[in-house]
């Protein structure tokens, strides 16, 4: 598996205690593109040039009082500036200069101060606490002068003012641009302050500074929305140094996205580069235009940390960073400028979605882009396609029905009673997965969770849909209470509420969110669709509707005080588990129990087992041109599940991993209580057993591929009247059956 990394866009300043151990570090370089064979050539491009990245793996080694302060990329040089704690006052600065292509490191001291700065020629430290001073350094981190602009903040701070230093550029001449909130700064090479800009009225923050080669000024600011609503929108102007005034706003957005998240330390010739939405855009003054110069996240970037260009058009960018013990792991990027017919090429892989995908849904897209040498994916985000958003999903839709639009479809939890997967992959528009994996020579059924794949399936047997993690959803409760029958319907579950009528079934989450799971999970049991079939006037679907009502509608929390002694004297039956992905969430129900035996159980009408809640799912498009690629980009999804976020892995390999990773943290662990808001737990550990029981659980688990969202629609409305007590519940089964029946037979 390929190390992953965490995008982290701010860097954590005052969290992580280290300090500085020496001076060697390590590099890992990785290319991703590179210069073509003859037989891969691009030919006939308009392009002039493209950008060929390479990626390096930066390790800088601390010790035990250090916290990174700031990290800049500039040049082929990645400075990594370290405060280390000496005492409960004083600290020192330490740079460490690491040359990204040889993974040298050379260490410099700076002053001890909090805040640094790239000033595009070089570098600045500021003390806002006591001095006001400004530091400047060289490329090399040696300090070229200094700057006390005490009097200057006073004066503002006199007239009403705030300054906070939010940005510092050298330009060519030497002038000084300080962004300080409300206005901007303008000092001469010898230090004497020439201008001062305040800020305008829609004007809330000066944050960042641009500037030209021929003397243009730019900033970037946080404004007042035109519609005068509370929230800051981005403004980006032109600043005449000359007047002292605010120029004209600079319209970015010609052409959907192009937003300005962070700026390219670089001082360019008639205009300003700078980041967004994963790619260097660049705007030119004389023709008012932004265009594309560098798209990152084809090749699996998609961060908008401070990055530089140098005077050949390299990009460099901070791609990640990783905080351990005794260290700070970069990802650095160079990206360097190639002739465009000497540059491999690789075919593009749609992947539609109707939301935009989450972060976690775009690490499979980033490892396959950084990875990939014949294939880089794209995203075709519909809810972008049109303000109206009825619109935009049938765009949707209709793009999937078609079998158009996409290689890749990306399904989110809200499409799952929405689209008729089934039906799409009947009539051939999606493919069956099977056919890839039984083919594939590096994965195969072996590789994933014992009957996981089973559980993804059709009714025909197909496998239309592929996700890559789940987590389970089930419930706890007395062994002598729930283990033992032979069946676990909707019918037993309504015959033990009934032996214990002053109970309730639990009580964490109101009626309408179980009514909604237990449908999940049951669907299947009163309707086929192919079948043309239904049985919503059963005696199980009739068990259903009673055991929902004796649900509160809303949860009293107020019993969750008591929740303990409530489960022991059977006032309340069961304790929910709605998202467990390790033995430590099954942990917590141990413990509500005390001294009972528990079972974990889950949903009627499926065998009693716990429900696996699939997440992002992935199927590909039978009509694509491009297969293969879709297929290599669905087993990144597979083999590239985000774990941070606490979910179960499908594949084995990866479960075993998890598991053992999980099990190492949280074995043997005692703490001197643990608290969940109501109760309080002491000496607290996760045991063999839970881990046994969670394996038994994840073993066991049955899954739910979807349901038609019109049919549940039909079941909600009608079951209200029930619970309200208007209709019995014969008249209310036999409604939802005419009702249902009736739309069965439409669909036929």
């Amino acid at each position: 598996m390929r190390k992953t990394f965490n995008i982290i866009r701010t860097f954590l300043l005052f969290f992580l205690m280290a300090g500085i151990a020496g001076t060697v570090g390590c590099a890992k370089d990785t290319e991703q593109g590179g210069v073509a064979e003859e037989s891969n050539v691009v030919h006939g491009t308009s392009e002039e040039y493209t950008y060929v990245p390479t990626f390096h793996e930066i390790k800088v080694s601390l010790g035990e009082k250090s916290r990174e302060l700031a990290a800049f990329v500039k040049d082929g040089k990645l400075y990594s500036v370290i405060a280390e704690q000496q005492s409960v006052r004083e600290f020192r600065v330490n740079v460490i200069i690491t040359d990204i292509a040889t993974g040298e490191q050379s260490e410099v001291e700076a002053e001890p101060v909090y805040k640094y700065y790239d000033t595009v020629n070089g570098f600045a430290g500021y003390d806002d606490y006591a001095t006001n001073i400004i530091y400047f350094y060289d490329e090399n981190f040696m300090q070229t002068g200094q700057m006390n602009i005490g009097s200057t903040v006073k004066e503002l701070e006199s007239r009403g003012m705030t300054f906070s230093l939010n940005d510092i550029v050298v330009d060519n001449d030497g002038n000084i641009g300080i962004a300080g909130k409300d206005a901007v700064l303008l000092f001469d090479s010898d230090y004497n302050l020439i201008k001062t800009i305040e800020k305008t009225n829609y004007i809330k923050s000066y944050d960042k500074l641009m500037t030209t080669k021929e003397g243009g000024w730019y900033a970037k600011c946080s404004c007042t929305s035109s519609s005068g609503a509370a929230y800051s929108i981005t403004g980006i102007f032109s600043l005449d140094m000359a007047q002292g005034r605010v120029g004209a706003e600079i319209d970015i957005l010609n052409g959907y996205g192009r937003w300005f998240s962070q700026k390219i330390n670089h001082i360019g010739d008639g205009g300003f580069c700078y980041c967004g939405d994963g790619c260097v855009y660049g705007y030119e003054e004389n023709t008012a235009k932004v265009e594309e110069v560098f798209r990152m996240s084809d090749y699996g970037i998609y961060t908008n940390n401070a990055s530089s260009m140098d005077e050949d058009g390299a990009i460099y960018i901070i791609n990640s960073i990783e905080y351990n013990d005794m260290s700070v792991d970069y990802e650095v990027v160079a990206a360097a400028k190639h002739p465009a017919s000497e540059v491999k090429a690789r075919t593009e892989i749609i992947l539609g979605s109707f939301y935009e995908p989450l972060s976690y849904q775009r690490i499979p897209i980033m490892e396959f882009n950084k990875y990939n040498t014949d294939y880089y994916c794209t995203i075709k985000c519909y809810g972008y396609t049109d303000d109206n958003e009825d619109v935009a999903r049938q765009n949707f839709y209709n793009d999937l029905i078609k079998g158009t639009g996409a290689d890749v479809f990306l399904f989110g939890y809200d499409d799952k009673g929405r689209i008729d997967i089934s039906s799409l992959g009947g009539k051939g528009i999606l493919a069956d997965l099977y056919d890839f994996i039984d083919k594939d020579d590096e994965l195969d059924r072996v590789a994933f969770l014992s009957g996981v794949l089973e559980q993804m399936e059709y009714t025909d047997g197909k496998l239309y849909v592929i996700y890559n993690d789940f987590y389970i959803n089930c419930f706890a409760g007395k062994a002598s209470i729930f283990a033992g029958y032979d069946e676990w319907t909707y019918e037993t579950l309504l015959e033990i509420m009934k032996k214990y009528p002053d109970a309730l079934l639990e009580v964490q989450r109101p009626r309408a969110d179980i009514m909604q799971e237990f449908m999940m999970y049951s669907m299947g049991s009163f309707y086929d669709m192919d079948m043309g079939v239904c049985s919503f006037d059963s005696d199980e679907f009739k068990a259903f509707l009673e055991v929902v009502s004796m649900i509160p509608e809303k949860p009293d929390m107020e019993l969750r005080y008591s929740l303990v002694s409530l489960l022991d004297t059977d006032k309340v039956l069961l304790y929910c588990h709605p998202s467990v992905v390790d033995a430590s969430n099954l942990q917590e129900s141990r413990l509500y129990f005390g001294d009972n035996d528990i079972t974990y159980i889950g949903f009627p009408s499926t065998g009693g087992n716990a429900g696996m809640n699939f997440r992002t799912g992935v199927a590909i498009n039978a009509g694509s041109a491009n297969v293969a690629g879709a297929w290599e980009l669905v087993k990144c999804y597979i083999e590239q599940p985000d774990l941070s976020l606490g979910c179960v892995p499908v594949l084995q390999q990866v479960f075993d991993d998890y598991a053992d990773e999980r099990y190492s943290r949280y074995s043997g662990l005692s703490s001197d209580f643990w608290n969940d808001g109501y109760t309080t737990f002491k000496d607290v550990s996760v045991t063999d057993e839970d881990w046994q029981a969670f394996h038994a659980v994840v073993d066991g688990a049955r899954g739910w591929t979807g349901y038609d969202a019109e049919i549940y629609e039909i079941i909600d409305e009608e079951a209200q009247g029930y619970f309200a007590g208007a209709r019995s519940v014969d008249e209310t089964a036999a409604t939802i059956q005419d009702r249902v029946k009736l739309y069965i037979d439409e669909r036929q």
